[in-house]
């Protein structure tokens, strides 16, 4: 009698378990296309951003150990890369990222693009140049914030630009 019940009772619990349960979405963690979004959005909020020397946005976007890597290798803490739109060093007038490519790895991502700018360098100068761009994002705290940045001089542009902050 004993094994007749045990096998009763699996029985009823394999058939319990085979019903289809309903889907229950899980809000508190964003979907794929949602994330992807969410940092094609970023994207484009750093680009306005530079034209507009919106030091709050990139003390807010950018980490506590931010890292910025330029075409000739110069590199640029968080304090540095602000203080280049505080001073009014660092001056775009156009600033576009185009053949944006987001990759996600779990709370990081890695996006690429290719950046167009024009570049007011000190004196005056009007540049435009053309960078390829590479981001580390990671997100903490349900925020994406920019670990590091590197941007690559393409090898027919002559422009006098970092490529960013």
């Amino acid at each position: 009698m004993r094994k007749g019940c045990l096998f009763l009772m699996c029985a009823a619990m394999l058939a319990a378990c085979s019903q289809e349960m309903p889907d229950v979405e899980d809000t508190s963690t964003p979907s794929h296309e949602e994330t992807v979004a969410a940092l094609r959005q970023a994207v484009r909020d750093i680009d306005r951003a530079c034209v507009e020397g919106n030091t709050e946005f990139f003390r807010r976007v950018l980490t506590g150990d931010f890292h910025f890597t330029g075409p000739d290798g110069e590199t640029l803490t968080k304090q540095q890369a602000v203080g280049g739109f505080e001073s009014g060093a660092v001056r775009f007038t156009a600033f576009e990222t185009d053949e944006v490519d987001v990759r996600v790895y779990g709370d990081m991502a890695v996006v690429l693009g290719l950046i167009r700018a024009e570049e007011v360098l000190a004196g005056g100068e009007l540049v435009s140049w053309t960078r390829r761009i590479t981001w580390l994002w990671v997100r903490a705290d349900g925020q994406w914030k920019v670990a590091a940045w590197h941007a690559s001089q393409l090898p027919d542009d002559e422009g006098g630009g970092q490529g960013g902050p």
